[in-house]
């Protein structure tokens, strides 16, 4: 009888924007992740075969399991009765744990997230993400043509973000290289992506697995811009407090549904006030107490 596990890791990668199992083994460091080649990884996916535990941890951060409610629960309750066996599970393991938390209602919000984002995610490969990341004029590129089906001059595109033709010249060239964006016969460039979310992926750290090292990294990006066009922070709340990280990471999915929910306002057309906004939440631990 196959591992329940496989089928559910399909599902919840399908959610996060992989559309195959060779995106997601490949995009992702591939055998030096999963400690296992492409095929044995086609294996636990099709129920034939388990990962080792410290595999699943690093699959559940890659996915994002722990901003998606009741995710993670649905995985690692899977895994663990693939493990054990269900009678192992019900009767050793189902008594020691709190039920499970699929077995609550989802929150609206999460529902609705879901639903709105299923299908439309797209997912950067490492070597696309890499250069995205590092280069400002390559990153608020990407901007324009993910949040945008207009076409756009070179000239224009320089203009606004405050780089070189030349520079904007290679950018476009990269793009066009990946797939990201087509070029129309009068010169102008639009996005190949249509109405894709773009993701970027996550690069797995296991003595800090729950921080996207992606988003660390863009910050510069975000605060260098934002003095060179003069932006302006529109809303903050900070809360200082003493917790358990054990009790505290709970938290977690709420924020992220928060923070993703705000995606409801966002629109690939011109508006009077419309600017590039970025909306974010964060947990700081600051010292031992």
């Amino acid at each position: 009888m196959p591992y329940e596990f496989g089928p559910v890791l399909r599902k919840l990668r399908e959610g996060a924007g992989y559309s195959s199992a060779y995106a997601f083994y490949h995009t992702n460091g591939g055998r030096r992740l999963f400690g296992v080649n492409y095929n044995q990884y086609l294996n636990i996916e099709q129920g034939r075969s388990l990962p080792r535990a410290p595999v699943v941890t690093a699959v559940a951060t890659i996915l994002r399991l722990r901003h998606t409610e009741g995710a993670l629960g649905r995985l690692m309750s899977a895994y663990l009765r693939s493990l054990f066996g269900g009678e192992g599970f019900r009767s050793v393991l189902a008594p020691l744990l709190k039920p499970p938390v699929e077995s609550r209602s989802a929150h609206p919000l999460g529902k609705a997230i879901a639903k709105a984002r299923a299908g439309r995610q797209l997912v950067l490969g490492p070597n696309q993400a890499q250069i995205i990341e590092r280069s400002a004029s390559h990153y608020w590129a990407l901007q324009i043509f993910s949040e945008d089906m207009g076409s756009w001059t070179v000239q224009y595109l320089a203009a606004l973000l405050g780089f070189s033709q030349a520079v904007i010249v290679k950018v476009l060239n990269d793009f066009y290289r990946w797939g990201l964006i087509k070029k129309e016969k009068d010169g102008r460039y639009t996005s190949a992506m249509g109405d894709k979310i773009v993701v970027h992926p996550v690069r797995y750290d296991a003595k800090n697995p729950f921080v996207s090292k992606p988003n660390q990294s863009l910050g510069k990006h975000w605060d260098e811009m934002q003095r060179r066009k003069g932006g302006r922070e529109i809303f903050r709340r900070v809360m200082t407090m003493r917790a358990a990280e054990s009790e505290l990471i709970q938290y977690i999915p709420y924020l992220a549904q928060a923070t993703l929910g705000s995606e409801i306002y966002a629109v690939k057309e011109p508006k009077p006030d419309s600017a590039f906004y970025v909306v974010e939440s964060r947990i700081r631990r600051i010292f031992r107490f």
